[in-house]
């Protein structure tokens, strides 16, 4: 990757809007230590059983207050760098490229339809969601990425499971969306030449963000989980994930290196 000087984009961080967003997170943080304080939901009352209609009521005060504020928070900060915003390859310095163009809305079309499409492995250990998952973070960007998962969540629900789309739309959907967008941002960082993050060799590259993704993606897991199931189920939830990361890891590295490949690709058409 060349050494070119990378122009300051620097994030309103306490914009008007960004103020908003802030302040709808703290409330969300606050809201979710309440629940935890008064309900203790380890527990089995007075919430009950797992994903009863009172813990899963709470458990949208984890998602909406919590991720859906820090999806928005990183969606403002994605649009802060226009170089994040041009197409793969096509970015012009000095240039204002639109959040929402058409570049934008086919990668998350084509994106989504390739996570849904992944859904027709219904098991659950076989995680191929992931490598479509992977393409949308690190060859698109953080905004792209968070639609390939919620929306690509929800048509997947629908359509190769049967299943009830309300938790993707107003719960897990959220908490995966956003927990892969932040490593599109932890991507786009460790790419950068002028980061202190940045990791030239590409192998290591690869490496060390499907570590921070797999960190990352048990430790976003848990706010929810606490709220979902007593204490109890905890070690059945610890058996599922050491069974389905392997798989889920290794279709994140197909798809980190076949994105890698993508935008060499387009950058040498340059």
């Amino acid at each position: 990757m060349s050494k070119e000087k990378i122009p300051s984009e620097k994030w309103q961080v306490f914009s008007k809007i960004n103020l908003l967003l802030w302040a709808w997170l703290i409330v969300g943080i606050v809201a979710y230590f309440y629940v935890l304080g008064v309900f203790t939901p380890w527990s089995w009352e007075p919430l009950g059983v797992p994903q009863s209609p009172l813990r899963t009521l709470y458990g949208y005060v984890c998602y909406l207050g919590i991720w859906a504020s820090l999806t928005m928070l990183m969606f403002s900060y994605s649009a802060s760098k226009p170089r994040w915003m041009a197409p793969r390859g096509q970015y012009i310095e000095g240039q204002t490229y639109k959040v929402w163009s058409p570049y934008r809305l086919v990668g998350i079309a084509v994106t989504a339809a390739m996570f849904a499409a992944a859904g027709i492995f219904r098991y659950e250990m076989f995680d191929l969601c992931a490598l479509p998952a992977a393409i949308s973070a690190i060859y698109f960007d953080p905004i792209v990425c968070f639609n390939c998962l919620y929306l690509g969540g929800i048509l997947r629900a629908v359509a190769f499971r049967g299943e009830d789309p309300l938790p993707r739309i107003f719960g897990g959907g959220i908490q995966d969306g956003a927990h892969w967008a932040f490593n599109a941002i932890f991507y786009r960082w460790i790419t950068n030449p002028n980061s202190r993050f940045y990791i030239g060799n590409v192998a290591l590259r690869i490496a060390v963000w499907n570590i921070v993704l797999s960190v990352t993606r048990v430790a976003s897991m848990w706010p929810g989980i606490i709220i979902a199931a007593p204490s109890d189920i905890y070690p059945v939830v610890w058996l599922y994930l050491i069974g389905f990361l392997p798989v889920s890891v290794a279709s994140s590295v197909v798809g980190s290196v076949v994105s890698e490949f993508l935008i060499r690709t387009r950058e040498r058409r340059k």
